[in-house]
Protein backbone atom coordinates (compact mmCIF):
# COMPACT_ATOMS: atom_id res chain seq x y z
CA UNK A 1 0.00 0.00 0.00
CA UNK A 2 3.00 2.33 0.57
CA UNK A 3 4.72 1.71 -2.61
CA UNK A 4 1.16 2.68 -4.33
CA UNK A 5 0.99 5.58 -2.56
CA UNK A 6 4.77 6.45 -2.94
CA UNK A 7 4.06 5.73 -6.65
CA UNK A 8 1.51 7.88 -7.22
CA UNK A 9 2.96 10.58 -5.72
CA UNK A 10 5.68 10.69 -7.77
CA UNK A 11 3.56 10.95 -10.68
CA UNK A 12 1.77 13.55 -9.32
CA UNK A 13 4.78 15.09 -9.31
CA UNK A 14 5.61 14.22 -12.41
CA UNK A 15 2.42 15.47 -13.99
CA UNK A 16 2.61 19.16 -12.29
CA UNK A 17 6.02 19.48 -13.39
CA UNK A 18 5.44 19.04 -16.72
CA UNK A 19 2.15 20.91 -16.32
CA UNK A 20 4.74 23.96 -14.79
CA UNK A 21 6.89 23.66 -17.85
CA UNK A 22 4.57 23.73 -20.46
CA UNK A 23 3.23 26.97 -18.73
CA UNK A 24 6.43 28.63 -18.51
CA UNK A 25 6.96 27.48 -21.99
CA UNK A 26 3.55 29.28 -23.05
CA UNK A 27 4.94 32.49 -21.27
CA UNK A 28 7.88 32.60 -22.72
CA UNK A 29 6.66 31.70 -26.02
CA UNK A 30 4.19 34.85 -25.83
CA UNK A 31 6.44 37.45 -24.73
CA UNK A 32 8.90 36.82 -27.30
CA UNK A 33 6.15 37.12 -29.81
CA UNK A 34 5.00 40.21 -27.49
CA UNK A 35 8.49 41.64 -27.82
CA UNK A 36 8.87 40.73 -31.37
CA UNK A 37 5.47 42.80 -32.19
CA UNK A 38 6.95 45.94 -30.18
CA UNK A 39 10.14 45.69 -32.43
CA UNK A 40 8.12 45.31 -35.46
CA UNK A 41 5.74 48.42 -34.07
CA UNK A 42 8.47 50.27 -33.40
CA UNK A 43 10.14 49.92 -37.03
CA UNK A 44 6.53 50.68 -38.32
CA UNK A 45 6.13 53.78 -36.21
CA UNK A 46 10.23 55.11 -36.87
CA UNK A 47 9.22 54.28 -41.07
CA UNK A 48 5.59 56.64 -40.32
CA UNK A 49 8.05 59.43 -38.60
CA UNK A 50 10.22 59.45 -41.72
CA UNK A 51 7.16 59.72 -44.21
CA UNK A 52 5.60 62.35 -42.03
CA UNK A 53 9.16 64.68 -41.95
CA UNK A 54 9.05 63.86 -46.09
CA UNK A 55 5.80 64.38 -46.44
CA UNK A 56 6.11 67.86 -44.18
CA UNK A 57 9.10 69.09 -46.50
CA UNK A 58 6.91 68.57 -49.55
CA UNK A 59 3.92 70.54 -48.63
CA UNK A 60 7.02 73.27 -47.15
CA UNK A 61 8.13 73.15 -50.70
CA UNK A 62 4.46 73.21 -52.16
CA UNK A 63 3.62 76.46 -50.05
CA UNK A 64 6.45 77.85 -50.91
CA UNK A 65 5.93 78.15 -54.47
CA UNK A 66 2.22 78.60 -54.38
CA UNK A 67 3.52 81.98 -52.30
CA UNK A 68 5.55 82.85 -55.36
CA UNK A 69 3.16 81.90 -57.74
CA UNK A 70 0.67 84.10 -56.22
CA UNK A 71 3.05 87.08 -56.03
CA UNK A 72 3.84 86.84 -59.70
CA UNK A 73 -0.30 86.58 -60.50
CA UNK A 74 -0.59 89.34 -58.33
CA UNK A 75 2.17 91.54 -59.80
CA UNK A 76 0.50 90.70 -63.79
CA UNK A 77 -3.12 91.50 -61.99
CA UNK A 78 -1.61 94.97 -61.25
CA UNK A 79 0.01 95.51 -64.74
CA UNK A 80 -3.40 94.18 -66.35
CA UNK A 81 -4.46 97.70 -68.18
CA UNK A 82 -7.54 97.13 -67.69
CA UNK A 83 -7.35 97.91 -64.05
CA UNK A 84 -5.99 101.21 -64.73
CA UNK A 85 -7.70 104.32 -66.03
CA UNK A 86 -6.45 105.48 -69.54
CA UNK A 87 -2.78 107.10 -69.42
CA UNK A 88 -1.76 109.52 -71.54
CA UNK A 89 2.40 109.70 -72.25
CA UNK A 90 3.03 107.66 -68.77
CA UNK A 91 1.03 110.31 -67.01
CA UNK A 92 -1.94 109.17 -64.61
CA UNK A 93 -5.54 110.19 -64.67
CA UNK A 94 -6.93 111.68 -61.60
CA UNK A 95 -9.14 109.01 -59.72
CA UNK A 96 -13.06 110.67 -59.09
CA UNK A 97 -13.47 111.69 -55.36
CA UNK A 98 -14.17 108.69 -53.28
CA UNK A 99 -17.00 108.39 -51.52
CA UNK A 100 -16.94 108.00 -47.12
CA UNK A 101 -14.79 105.80 -45.77
CA UNK A 102 -16.50 103.02 -43.98
CA UNK A 103 -15.14 101.96 -40.88
CA UNK A 104 -15.20 97.97 -40.33
CA UNK A 105 -15.71 96.31 -36.68
CA UNK A 106 -12.76 96.55 -34.98
CA UNK A 107 -13.56 93.27 -33.12
CA UNK A 108 -13.43 91.61 -35.87
CA UNK A 109 -10.81 93.54 -38.30
CA UNK A 110 -8.88 95.50 -35.17
CA UNK A 111 -6.86 92.82 -33.11
CA UNK A 112 -5.30 90.73 -35.54
CA UNK A 113 -1.75 91.60 -35.87
CA UNK A 114 0.20 92.65 -38.66
CA UNK A 115 2.94 89.98 -39.57
CA UNK A 116 5.24 91.47 -42.54
CA UNK A 117 7.62 89.15 -44.15
CA UNK A 118 9.41 91.83 -46.25
CA UNK A 119 12.11 91.07 -48.26
CA UNK A 120 14.66 93.67 -49.69
CA UNK A 121 14.70 93.91 -53.81
CA UNK A 122 16.33 96.06 -56.71
CA UNK A 123 14.88 99.50 -56.89
CA UNK A 124 12.17 100.27 -59.43
CA UNK A 125 10.58 103.16 -59.23
CA UNK A 126 8.27 105.74 -61.73
CA UNK A 127 6.61 108.94 -61.07
CA UNK A 128 3.01 109.52 -62.46
CA UNK A 129 2.83 112.73 -61.39
CA UNK A 130 0.19 112.51 -58.96
CA UNK A 131 2.59 109.72 -56.37
CA UNK A 132 5.57 108.03 -56.90
CA UNK A 133 5.28 104.50 -57.38
CA UNK A 134 7.85 101.63 -55.98
CA UNK A 135 7.60 98.43 -57.67
CA UNK A 136 7.81 95.34 -55.12
CA UNK A 137 9.76 92.62 -55.55
CA UNK A 138 8.26 89.33 -55.03
CA UNK A 139 8.65 87.09 -52.05
CA UNK A 140 7.41 90.09 -49.81
CA UNK A 141 3.97 89.29 -48.19
CA UNK A 142 1.78 90.60 -44.91
CA UNK A 143 0.21 87.92 -43.10
CA UNK A 144 -3.68 89.18 -40.59
CA UNK A 145 -4.57 85.91 -39.50
CA UNK A 146 -5.26 83.50 -41.78
CA UNK A 147 -4.63 85.71 -45.36
CA UNK A 148 -1.38 86.15 -46.41
CA UNK A 149 -0.97 89.10 -48.85
CA UNK A 150 1.40 89.42 -51.58
CA UNK A 151 2.95 93.14 -51.79
CA UNK A 152 2.59 94.60 -55.39
CA UNK A 153 3.98 97.80 -54.52
CA UNK A 154 4.31 101.38 -52.75
CA UNK A 155 3.08 104.62 -53.20
CA UNK A 156 3.80 107.82 -51.76
CA UNK A 157 1.57 110.78 -51.67
CA UNK A 158 0.46 113.91 -50.65
CA UNK A 159 -3.18 113.80 -49.24
CA UNK A 160 -5.74 116.15 -49.74
CA UNK A 161 -5.29 118.86 -47.48
CA UNK A 162 -1.93 117.74 -46.03
CA UNK A 163 -4.47 115.89 -43.49
CA UNK A 164 -4.86 111.66 -42.60
CA UNK A 165 -8.27 111.40 -39.65
CA UNK A 166 -7.70 115.61 -39.29
CA UNK A 167 -4.20 115.17 -37.87
CA UNK A 168 -1.35 116.87 -40.41
CA UNK A 169 1.18 114.85 -42.47
CA UNK A 170 3.51 115.90 -44.89
CA UNK A 171 2.93 112.28 -47.07
CA UNK A 172 1.70 109.29 -46.74
CA UNK A 173 3.15 105.95 -47.74
CA UNK A 174 0.49 103.34 -48.98
CA UNK A 175 1.85 100.10 -49.12
CA UNK A 176 -0.23 98.16 -51.42
CA UNK A 177 -1.34 94.40 -51.01
CA UNK A 178 -3.57 91.90 -52.88
CA UNK A 179 -4.59 88.20 -52.33
CA UNK A 180 -5.08 85.83 -54.98
CA UNK A 181 -8.78 86.22 -54.73
CA UNK A 182 -8.20 89.90 -55.94
CA UNK A 183 -9.03 91.36 -52.80
CA UNK A 184 -6.62 94.42 -51.92
CA UNK A 185 -5.43 95.62 -48.70
CA UNK A 186 -3.06 98.64 -47.85
CA UNK A 187 -1.09 98.92 -44.35
CA UNK A 188 -0.86 103.09 -44.70
CA UNK A 189 2.26 105.12 -42.78
CA UNK A 190 1.57 108.48 -42.48
CA UNK A 191 4.67 110.14 -42.83
CA UNK A 192 5.60 113.82 -41.13
CA UNK A 193 8.72 116.67 -41.51
CA UNK A 194 11.42 116.27 -39.06
CA UNK A 195 15.19 117.06 -38.43
CA UNK A 196 16.52 114.15 -40.20
CA UNK A 197 16.65 112.27 -43.49
CA UNK A 198 14.71 108.87 -44.12
CA UNK A 199 17.57 107.03 -46.03
CA UNK A 200 15.48 104.63 -47.88
CA UNK A 201 13.13 107.23 -48.82
CA UNK A 202 16.06 109.46 -49.45
CA UNK A 203 17.25 106.59 -51.57
CA UNK A 204 13.75 106.23 -53.46
CA UNK A 205 13.45 110.07 -54.41
CA UNK A 206 16.83 110.62 -55.24
CA UNK A 207 16.65 107.67 -58.22
CA UNK A 208 12.63 109.06 -59.30
CA UNK A 209 12.26 109.67 -62.77
CA UNK A 210 11.04 112.93 -63.95
CA UNK A 211 7.36 113.13 -64.45
CA UNK A 212 5.51 110.71 -67.22
CA UNK A 213 8.93 108.98 -67.79
CA UNK A 214 9.16 105.38 -67.98
CA UNK A 215 9.94 103.07 -65.09
CA UNK A 216 13.48 103.34 -63.37
CA UNK A 217 15.24 100.15 -62.27
CA UNK A 218 18.27 100.93 -60.60
CA UNK A 219 20.20 97.81 -60.14
CA UNK A 220 22.89 98.56 -57.56
CA UNK A 221 20.14 99.95 -54.83
CA UNK A 222 18.45 97.23 -53.03
CA UNK A 223 14.72 98.85 -51.21
CA UNK A 224 13.72 96.87 -47.82
CA UNK A 225 10.01 98.02 -47.44
CA UNK A 226 9.97 96.83 -43.55
CA UNK A 227 12.55 99.85 -42.98
CA UNK A 228 9.07 102.34 -44.38
CA UNK A 229 7.06 101.43 -41.20
CA UNK A 230 7.45 102.94 -37.80
CA UNK A 231 8.24 100.63 -34.52
CA UNK A 232 4.97 100.62 -33.23
CA UNK A 233 2.23 98.70 -35.71
CA UNK A 234 -0.72 99.64 -34.07
CA UNK A 235 -3.76 100.64 -36.33
CA UNK A 236 -7.40 101.30 -36.82
CA UNK A 237 -8.44 100.02 -40.04
CA UNK A 238 -11.79 101.09 -42.63
CA UNK A 239 -12.64 100.10 -45.86
CA UNK A 240 -12.50 103.13 -48.66
CA UNK A 241 -10.69 103.87 -52.50
CA UNK A 242 -7.25 103.95 -53.26
CA UNK A 243 -6.73 107.80 -53.60
CA UNK A 244 -4.50 107.26 -56.88
CA UNK A 245 -4.76 105.23 -59.55
CA UNK A 246 -5.59 102.23 -60.29
CA UNK A 247 -8.51 103.75 -57.69
CA UNK A 248 -9.60 100.26 -56.72
CA UNK A 249 -12.75 100.45 -54.50
CA UNK A 250 -13.17 98.37 -51.26
CA UNK A 251 -10.44 98.13 -50.83
CA UNK A 252 -9.15 97.36 -46.43
CA UNK A 253 -7.08 99.74 -45.28
CA UNK A 254 -4.26 99.29 -42.05
CA UNK A 255 -3.85 103.03 -41.17
CA UNK A 256 -0.83 103.06 -38.59
CA UNK A 257 -1.23 105.53 -35.93
CA UNK A 258 2.72 106.01 -35.35
CA UNK A 259 4.23 108.56 -38.46
CA UNK A 260 7.61 108.17 -39.55
CA UNK A 261 9.75 111.10 -40.54
CA UNK A 262 11.51 112.86 -43.60
CA UNK A 263 13.53 116.10 -43.60
CA UNK A 264 11.95 119.64 -45.05
CA UNK A 265 14.52 118.92 -48.28
CA UNK A 266 12.79 115.36 -49.23
CA UNK A 267 9.73 116.85 -48.92
CA UNK A 268 10.27 119.74 -50.78
CA UNK A 269 12.11 117.38 -53.47
CA UNK A 270 8.83 115.02 -53.42
CA UNK A 271 6.91 118.15 -54.13
CA UNK A 272 9.23 119.34 -57.04
CA UNK A 273 9.69 115.83 -58.48
CA UNK A 274 6.40 115.23 -58.62
CA UNK A 275 4.33 118.32 -59.80
CA UNK A 276 6.14 119.72 -62.47
CA UNK A 277 6.86 117.89 -66.01
CA UNK A 278 10.87 118.09 -66.28
CA UNK A 279 12.46 119.42 -63.13
CA UNK A 280 15.94 118.77 -62.78
CA UNK A 281 18.06 120.21 -60.01
CA UNK A 282 21.01 119.11 -58.08
CA UNK A 283 20.67 115.44 -55.80
CA UNK A 284 19.90 116.07 -52.29
CA UNK A 285 22.75 115.07 -49.76
CA UNK A 286 22.38 111.65 -48.70
CA UNK A 287 21.35 110.80 -44.39
CA UNK A 288 24.63 111.38 -42.59
CA UNK A 289 25.65 108.23 -40.39
CA UNK A 290 23.35 107.82 -37.54
CA UNK A 291 20.66 110.71 -38.62
CA UNK A 292 18.29 108.54 -40.99
CA UNK A 293 14.76 108.80 -39.30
Amino acid sequence: MKVILRLTLILLAVILVAVLGTASFVKAKQASDLREQLERSGAQAKDLRGQIRSLKGEIETLEEKLRELAAQNALLAAQQPSAEPPKTAGLAQSCPAPGPNRTLDQAQFGRQPLEMRYKPGVLRVSNDGQSAIVTAAAGSSLKIGPEIFDLVRIHFYRPEGGQVDGKPVSLVAHLVHRIASGQTVVVSVPIRESAFQHRTIWQILNNLPNKGAPEATISNISIDPAQLLPENLSYQVYEGTLPVPPCTEKVRFYQLRTPIGISKDQLERFLMRVKAPSFKDSAIRPPAAGKAA
